[in-house]
């Protein structure tokens, strides 16, 4: 998430997104511009498929390109999100500040 144009990821990561908008995209539900670009990437597993199978698809797309990713931290909000999207709805978000405290764990 953040200002700019999503090609600007795709071109950084080499991958195309699920899914993006820009800031100035208008949201079909709302009939407004989204005010903020955004850039999505699904792990495209089976959603049976356990969750530690859909965070290591992620990871493995991004850790192909770990100083493009490393470079859009600085100028973009970077965040997984992992949703079970069932009868007892659970959606984990993990934001920026939280995977580099992952990350310095090792």
């Amino acid at each position: 998430r953040g200002e700019g144009l999503p090609a600007a990821i795709t071109s950084a990561i080499g991958v195309g997104p699920s899914r993006c908008h820009s800031d100035t995209d208008i949201n079909p539900r709302t009939g407004q511009a989204w005010g903020v670009m955004e850039w999505v990437l699904d792990s495209e597993e089976p959603p049976d498929a356990p969750v530690q199978q859909h965070v290591d698809s992620l990871l493995l797309w991004l850790c192909r390109r770990p100083a493009a990713v490393r470079a859009l931290a600085d100028d973009f909000e970077l965040l997984i999100q992992v949703g079970c999207h069932s009868e007892d709805r659970f959606v984990l978000h993990l934001t920026r500040d939280q995977t580099r405290m992952l990350g310095r764990l090792g």
